[in-house]
Order: C-alpha cells, then sequence, then structure tokens
C-alpha cells in the first residue's frame, strides 16, 4: 500500500506544477507520473527533479514550499523556499518566504551547531517581522542567544513584537532587565517543556542559579519524564549543577524512575533505549579490519602533526571539570559538525583528514581531532551527552607511563581512563574504543603529554531507522 502521506504530496505537487508550468509542462507530468510509482526518498527526489525541470517561477516554488510543509517534507520546503529567494529575491512572497524559512531552518537544527544558527538569524535578520510574527521573534532569539549575542539584543527582538506576553518572551526580557524570575508566575503561565527550555537557555547564559530553580520546578511535574523531548537533557544538567552528593543522586534516581536513564552509570542527555552497552565495546568484524588500518598510518599522521603549531590547540570547549594541568584539542568536527579549526585541519594535516573524511562518516555530536592531556593533568569524572556512538581513542604520542601498567608509589597506574569500573591504558599506535556514555575520567601522572586522536563513531547495535531518528532529533544535515 502507497504511503498516503507521499500520495498527498504527489497530488498536491502534480497540480502546483501542471497549473504554472508551461514549455516544459510535459517532462514535469512525466517526472510526476514516476513519483507516484515510488516511495520515500525517491519520490521525493522525482518531485524535485519536476520543480527543476520547471523554469524559476516564484509562485510555482512557493507553492512547492507550501505543499511540502503540508505533509512535513521539510527539506524539500527548504530547498524550494532557498531556490525562490536565490531566483527571485524581490517576488511578492520574498518575505513571507523568508519567516517560512527562518522557522524550518530553527526547528530542524542543532542549536549547538554555530554554523545553522547563524543561517536562522541572518533568514530571520532579513525578515520584516510584525507585532503577531511572534514565532519567528522567538525563534530568532533564541538564535541570537545561542550564538552568545548580548540578550539585550534578543530581548528587544521579543519587545518588538507580541512575544513579551508569552512564557518564554516573558523570561528573555526579565532575564535581560535583572529581574529575579519567580517560580510562582512562571508555573502559572507555562508548561513544564516551557520551563525547561527556559532553564536551558539560563544555563546557556551562566544563569546557573536560574537554570537550577527552572529544572526543578520542570521536573517537579510528574509526567516529565522519558518520552519528554529534552527531559534527558533537563537531568543531566542538573547533574551538574548538584551542589551535595545526596542531591545528585536524587536526580539521577528521579531520571530513572521516569525512564529518563536506564541505569546510573549513563547519565545522557539523549537515550537510545535498549542498546546493548559496555564502557569498553568489543571490536569485531568491518570495524575492527577498518581500526588495523587505522593504527598502520599513525607514524605518517605524527608524522604530519610534528610540524603543527603548539598554538592552534585549543583549550577544550566540553563542560568538563578539568582537575589540574591542561586539556587542548585540535578538530575537525565537533558536534557534528565543522568546527572554527576545520579548514586549518585540512590544510596542516591533508593526509590526516583524507583519511578520515574518506574512512568515518560524520555523525550526530560526533567529535573527530586531537586530544592533548598534558603531563600531571587529570579530568574529573564525566559522561558523553548520548549513547549512539562510541569513541575511538588512537595512540598517537603516548609516553611510556601510559603504555604499560606502571605504578606510581607503587599504588596507583600513572597513567590512564577509567570507564565505568573497568580502567585501561594507551598504547603507542595502539586503539581503545569507548563508550563514553559511561562515567569516564582521565589522568596523566607521568612526565610526559598523552596524545591521541579521537574519533566518534555510530554504536554498531544501532539500525538504520535509529540513525536516521537520532540525525533527524538532532537536525543533523
Amino acid at each position: 500500500m502507497k504511503n498516503p502521506i507521499f500520495l498527498v504530496t504527489t497530488v498536491l505537487l502534480t497540480f502546483t506544477v501542471t497549473t504554472t508550468l508551461g514549455e516544459d509542462l510535459e517532462k514535469a507530468k512525466m517526472l510526476m507520473e514516476k513519483a507516484a510509482r515510488t516511495e520515500g526518498m525517491e519520490r521525493l527526489e522525482y518531485i524535485r527533479q519536476a520543480v527543476l525541470a520547471a523554469p524559476k517561477r516564484p509562485e510555482l516554488l512557493y507553492n512547492l514550499g507550501i505543499a511540502a510543509e503540508g505533509v512535513k517534507a521539510h527539506r524539500l520546503a527548504e530547498s524550494a523556499y532557498k531556490e525562490l529567494l536565490t531566483s527571485a529575491p524581490t517576488s511578492k512572497f520574498t518575505n513571507n518566504v523568508r519567516k517560512k524559512l527562518g522557522r524550518i531552518l530553527f526547528e530542524s537544527s542543532d542549536r549547538g551547531n554555530r554554523k545553522s544558527m547563524l543561517e536562522v538569524k541572518s533568514t530571520l535578520e532579513s525578515a520584516s517581522l510584525s507585532e503577531n510574527d511572534c514565532t519567528e521573534a522567538i525563534y530568532l532569539a533564541k538564535s541570537l542567544v545561542s550564538l552568545g549575542e548580548p540578550l539585550q539584543k534578543a530581548s528587544n527582538i521579543i519587545e518588538s513584537t507580541s512575544c513579551s506576553t508569552t512564557p518564554y518572551g516573558s523570561f528573555i526580557v526579565s532575564l535581560s532587565a535583572g529581574t529575579t524570575v519567580l517560580e510562582t508566575s512562571i508555573a502559572s503561565t507555562a508548561t513544564s517543556m516551557e520551563i525547561a527550555d527556559m532553564g536551558h537557555t539560563a544555563y546557556s547564559l551562566s544563569h546557573h542559579d536560574t537554570a537550577e530553580v527552572l529544572f526543578k520546578l520542570a521536573v517537579s511535574d510528574e509526567a516529565y519524564g522519558g518520552s519528554t523531548m529534552g527531559a534527558g537533557s533537563t537531568f543531566y544538567k542538573m547533574v551538574s549543577l548538584a551542589k551535595t552528593e545526596e542531591n545528585r543522586r536524587d536526580v539521577v534516581q528521579k531520571a530513572l524512575r521516569r525512564g529518563v536513564w536506564e541505569r546510573p552509570d549513563q547519565m545522557v542527555s539523549y537515550l537510545v533505549g535498549g542498546l546493548e552497552s559496555s564502557p569498553f565495546p568489543v571490536v569485531e568484524g568491518a570495524l575492527h579490519t577498518i581500526l588495523q588500518d587505522l593504527q598502520k598510518a599513525v607514524p605518517r599522521i605524527l608524522e604530519e602533526y610534528a610540524f603543527l603549531s603548539s598554538s592552534l590547540m585549543l583549550e577544550t570547549n566540553e563542560h568538563v571539570s578539568l582537575s589540574n594541568g591542561f586539556w587542548r584539542e585540535f578538530s575537525l568536527f565537533v558536534n557534528g559538525h565543522e568546527s572554527s579549526t576545520s579548514a586549518i585541519f585540512r590544510e596542516k594535516l591533508p593526509f590526516t583528514s583524507s583519511l578520515i573524511e574518506s574512512t568515518f562518516p560524520r555523525i550526530p555530536k560526533g567529535f573527530v581531532g586531537f586530544s592533548l592531556l598534558q603531563a600531571g593533568g587529570s579530568i574529573s569524572p564525566h559522561s558523553g551527552p548520548t549513547n549512539h556512538k562510541n569513541r575511538v581513542h588512537l595512540g598517537i604520542s603516548v609516553p611510556a607511563s601510559c603504555d604499560a601498567m606502571r605504578h606510581v608509589d607503587g599504588t596507583e597506574i600513572a597513567c590512564g581512563i577509567t570507564v565505568g569500573n573497568v580502567t585501561k591504558q594507551w598504547q603507542q599506535s595502539g586503539v581503545l574504543v569507548i563508550d563514553d556514555s559511561f562515567t569516564h575520567h582521565v589522568w596523566n601522572n607521568g612526565p610526559d603529554d598523552r596524545l591521541v586522536l579521537i574519533i566518534d563513531i555510530w554504536h554498531p547495535s544501532l539500525s538504520p531507522a535509529q540513525r536516521d531518528k537520532v540525525s533527524s532529533d538532532y537536525g543533523f544535515r
């Protein structure tokens, strides 16, 4: 049986094409007929080709976008709206399309991805927002907050529309003015999800006391749990804000009771349920062969790295407590997207970057890059944000104190990593694969720095459908 959503898409878009095309009508009709006989992405590709076969008429592209939005084909709608703005930047549809495109971009993007938020910002700032364009104003304000722009700027956007009377709008205006956030006033007007969203905004702005109040208020709703979008991230941040071990345990137990997490040593912001996990996963099959080939490349990787200026190694941007020393990174990808150093990484390390990009796919929230832990450095226990990935550590420059089971004062391993309750050490040119969703900590008490290349990969137990869902949930492109 044909998917009814795509059947509706075909009918709507066939109507759009046949009522707006002139000389290319027959070609477009042929493509739409092919679309009617196919499914899924193949069908959308035929529809896309039908649009490309047409003259770049604004009314065609606008109607296509509307029809695609109606059946939640957001990528197709995005393409149509972008094509309209490129081919007819001053048509009668332009302002409305900018608002529609801004909404789609925001709703399908990871707010932690700077490039995506810049696109949202530029799109919505180029639109003329009216007093009633509350959704667009709030999305623009959220993009500004994500980009670290002055809170007053976000507040001004909110106040220029009717959004200042909404819970989130009122929150931004109050926070900008330095007004104390009152639990009672928020509780009477906002849902638990809205309150949690305010908490995440406060957290990103380092208003941690306000964030803690808001998170506690959100989770006071017993329905706020495993099936609630973003609940894992809320509890994850509550653990980091807990002021005592007792408070931390209470948060963890509440998350476990509500199905947000499945085990106390995997406190993730995003959980794929039912995955078989272990601190150090067994590597087998095709991945084993791939990693063996990667190990053989260490001499060339190290040769390239040796010419790299130490000034390119940046302090890690992970929210992890460094006990002492320093922990630096030089990244190709951060959170699955190009980092601020991606271009220079490819320039300075052509062999390494080519090897990585030809072998390993980018994944949502994935990190790829070098990690340098200074001699004497240690990283406090922490956990990764999600269990949909495993993390490969390739030993590029591993001091002897890490490469063998040596001890300090006969009691403590000098250099190593503990994941869950299992401790291992790196080896020169060796590979460790960890599930960093487990609580883990790292230390280097030896006399030399430790350098590893980190590559995040999909959890091997994920099905293609699960990968697609993770990518969709993270707005990953």
